[in-house]
Order: structure tokens, then sequence, then C-alpha cells
């Protein structure tokens, strides 16, 4: 394992809370979406995945949305390696389609 794969390694196991942007649910990935599904688990860390869908309507019906968040919900658990009818993973994992997630953030000049 090189250096960068050990400190990932060890950023994730101890985080609290992980933040995830910019990323696929890709199989490629599933070392590290296991390792936070037992961060998850086992710890009880957070995770906020946010989700840029051009193919998800910002004006659809709240019941469309939550759709949306229960598909990517069962994905996500399903790439984390947790179990599907656990409903208390479900409380420590936020899901955002199409939020603007630098919005509040102001550029220096």
């Amino acid at each position: 394992m090189n250096i960068n794969n050990e400190l990932a390694t060890d950023l994730i196991s101890e985080a609290d809370s992980i933040v995830i942007f910019g990323s696929s649910l890709g199989v490629t990935d599933r070392k590290w979406w296991k390792l936070i599904g037992q961060n998850v688990e086992k710890r009880g860390c957070g995770l906020i995945y946010f989700v840029r869908d051009k193919s998800k309507d910002d004006s659809a019906t709240p019941n469309f949305r939550r759709r949306w968040i229960r598909e990517i919900m069962d994905i996500v658990k399903q790439r984390l390696e947790l179990p599907q009818d656990v409903e208390v993973y479900t409380k420590r994992i936020c899901i955002g389609i199409n939020k603007p997630i630098f919005s509040s953030i102001e550029l220096i000049k």
C-alpha cells in the first residue's frame, strides 16, 4: 500500500463524518466504499453524499425527489455493504441531489 492510500485509510477510519462530492458510486472504488461503510456501521460516522444529476429536474415534486433519494440511498448502502433493512444506517446518511454545496463560500480576490 502506498503512502497516499495509507493516509486515506487512516483519515476515513478516524472520521466522525465524511462528505463526498464529485464521485460516482462505481464498483471500482469498492475498497473505499467498504471502508466508509465499516466506519458508518462500527463508529456511527455520518456520511453526506452530494449527487449531481442533470436528468433530475430541480423543479420535481417532493414525491419524485423522495423517490430519487431512496433510490440513491439504496445504491449507497449497497456500495457501503450495509444491510439494506437496517434503518439506523439511513439516519447516518444524507443525500443531496443537485444541491449548491459551495454557494455560501466567498472567493478571496
